[in-house]
């Protein structure tokens, strides 16, 4: 018996000192090829799809698990990775495995075969105008003040523009303009010869309409003003006019000799004839120069106005009448393409850029420190291209994604790739009307091309799909966390 006793403990013993290294080494990514007679440093590959349940295949073999799926002890290389889903289009992609990192396809969405489209409401409309970022769209059966309403996607809530018995339900609406998050409108109305301005804010429960028209006596074309303000201001003959709309005061020469202008948190924000940049206080008592070398400005501005949006602190873009595009980070000049917009990008120092015929993707999530000279400058990708009219970009899917509405085509560029940016078309919708996209609802709004039904098509399932525990959005990360 004692005799057993040792021969089991000296097999437990070796079988310890076998397996046990051989555990740890697999725990941590190692992986043992006998034939090799080597010990090698895997990888790993993450992916979760929007809906989740995609089946997998990697080269070509199907996995066991669908998805969110770990694929684990995968040496150096390439590996082409596809889902497959029953109603849905294919996705792969084939992407990089390192030793010791985790490729992260966190963020893949899949595309449905057919779409669903719903009817907003069954009546049929010429205008659809969303209000940048709010719940709300302006829609309109026809140019006449009485035929147009708010809508408010969220709440599902209409509401006449003009209540019954308003002077204005006469006129009709000849221009609207917004400013992104605020929930008031300026309105351009025409009844024959005779021009009226009305400031509006919108609410549910009736909108609140002032008749401004003495005012903007200028016009509204530069108009703008900070959010839940009712401080307006206007460019009008090298000077930024300010307009109290609540007091009913005009203070016509708030700046002078001023080619551009923006406004955020509280600030004005001026590009001089000069070519400096300043920012002020809105009661123009905390002045701060930007850009204090007039031939410096004078080699990056052109002659023409520009409109100046405010990134972060330290980011600024000026977009000039002409789509002349200038960032306050070097080179400066980024396309010579004739830019029409731009749009920040939520979570990180990314933009998006567009033309008539591209779109592109500026990162300045970089930054350039030292002697710049002998840096890489960030670099504008164009991820769209030969479009026909391209009028709206949207960051779509936490910014892994931009939808694009190329006339009356809906398409969808994959940016968070290994390579390139594939491109897939959607659908297609009123060329004539802008679509609205909205990361709250996951859905994209907008004019039936065919019937001129406003419609909306849930592009996000409602579902979130389930990310890698610590590599939410990011790429390559060690595979041990740090």
């Amino acid at each position: 018996m004692q005799l057993l006793r040792k021969i089991l403990f000296y097999l437990f013993t070796a079988a310890y000192v076998i397996i046990c290294p051989l555990v740890i080494f697999y725990s941590m990514g190692y992986i043992y090829k006998p034939g090799d007679k080597n010990v090698i440093k895997t990888g790993l590959i993450y992916l979760a799809t929007a809906p989740e349940g995609a089946t997998v295949y990697l080269n070509g073999e199907k996995q066991e698990k669908t998805t969110p799926v770990m694929l684990l002890e995968l040496t150096s290389g390439s590996y082409n990775v596809k889902a497959i889903a029953e109603n849905y289009r294919p996705w792969d992609q084939t992407v990089p495995v390192e030793k010791e990192k985790a490729t992260v396809l966190d963020k893949v969405l899949l595309i449905p075969s057919e779409w669903a489209p719903e009817a907003i409401m069954n009546e049929t409309f010429s205008k659809f105008l969303p209000v940048p970022g709010t719940d709300i769209f302006l829609m309109a059966k026809d140019a006449g003040a009485a035929k147009w309403i708010t809508y408010n996607y969220v709440e599902d809530k209409i509401t006449p523009l003009f209540e019954d018995g308003s002077p204005f339900r006469d006129y009709t609406v000849s221009d609207v303009k917004c400013v992104k998050g605020d929930t008031s409108v300026l309105l351009a109305l025409l009844l024959g010869a005779e021009k009226k301005y009305v400031w509006l804010e919108l609410n549910p429960s009736g909108n609140k309409a002032t008749d401004v028209t003495e005012l903007f006596l200028s016009g509204i074309d530069t108009v703008s003003w900070f959010r839940g303000s009712q401080n307006v201001f206007s460019l009008n003959g090298g000077n930024l006019e300010r307009i109290d709309v609540k007091e009913g005061a005009i203070y016509p020469e708030y700046i002078n000799k001023v080619k551009g202008y923006g406004l955020e948190a509280g600030r004005i924000y001026t590009l001089t004839e000069d070519n400096l940049v300043k920012s002020d206080s809105m009661d123009l008592t905390s002045e701060e120069d930007i850009l204090e070398d007039p031939s410096l400005g004078g080699k990056i501005f052109r002659d023409i106005q520009y409109d100046i949006r405010v990134i972060s602190d330290d980011f600024m873009i000026f977009l000039g009448e002409d789509g002349d595009l200038i960032a306050s980070k070097l080179p400066y000049r980024f396309t010579d393409e004739k830019i029409k917009d731009v749009k920040p990008a939520a979570y990180s120092k990314r933009l998006l850029v567009w033309s008539k015929s591209k779109v592109g993707l500026l990162d300045f999530s970089t930054e350039l420190t030292g002697y710049v000279g002998f840096e890489k400058p960030p670099l504008l990708v164009w991820l769209y291209e030969n479009g026909q009219d391209i009028d709206e970009a949207f960051w779509v899917f936490s910014e892994a994604y931009v939808l694009v509405k190329d006339a009356g085509k809906i398409s969808l560029v994959e940016i968070e790739t290994y390579g390139e940016f594939p491109v897939a078309e959607l659908f297609t919708v009123d060329a004539a009307n802008p679509a609205n996209y909205s990361e709250k609802t996951g859905s994209i709004y907008y004019i039936d091309g065919q019937d001129n039904v406003p419609r909306s098509i849930k592009l996000i399932p409602d579902r979130p799909i389930t990310p890698v525990p610590g590599t939410e959005g990011k790429k390559n990360k060690d595979s041990n966390g740090e």
